[in-house]
């Protein structure tokens, strides 16, 4: 979460969302911090970013994404792990209590709802990273769930 790099230049995260000017922007981090850090640090960190972002940028909406699960064979992590941080994500946008600050769940739009796993099909061969046809329907949940919110009140106030 510390660094994004377009073009092989260093640039903190926050610089590259705020200086791209967008009204909306969703954030989608974590799977690579699961195995390095606790919930309760992975959510602290995931707000102060949002933090650091609307003190420059007040009228963006940000969508904080859940981490997506891995396949049922994937020893990477466990999918009840993914979920704990994704539990204290939601918690710590929802007591932010700003309608700029939005939690979206992508877990379940690709989880299995059997097994709680990456859905057959879903992974892009190694069980961890989506395949393409997955960010369609991202994309499909991602709008019903930005109709729920104030977030086109936001983009166009």
């Amino acid at each position: 979460m510390d660094w994004f790099y377009p073009q092989n230049k260093g640039v903190g995260y926050v610089d590259a969302a705020v200086n791209s000017g967008a009204k909306l922007l969703y954030m989608s981090m974590g799977m690579n911090d699961v195995n390095v850090t606790t919930p309760e640090k992975y959510a602290a960190k995931y707000v102060s970013v949002i933090q650091q972002i609307l003190q420059r940028s007040p009228n963006t909406t940000i969508v904080a994404a859940g981490i997506t699960p891995v396949s049922y064979s994937s020893t990477f992590t466990t999918n009840a792990k993914i979920r704990s941080f994704n539990s204290a994500l939601q918690n710590a946008v929802n007591s932010m209590g700003s309608s700029h600050v939005i939690y979206f769940d992508a877990y379940s739009v690709v989880a299995d709802p059997g097994s709680l796993a990456l859905m057959n099909g879903y992974s892009s061969g190694d069980g961890i990273h989506l395949a393409p046809k997955c960010y369609g329907m991202i994309l499909k949940a991602l709008y019903n769930k930005l109709d729920t919110t104030a977030a086109l009140q936001n983009m166009q106030g």
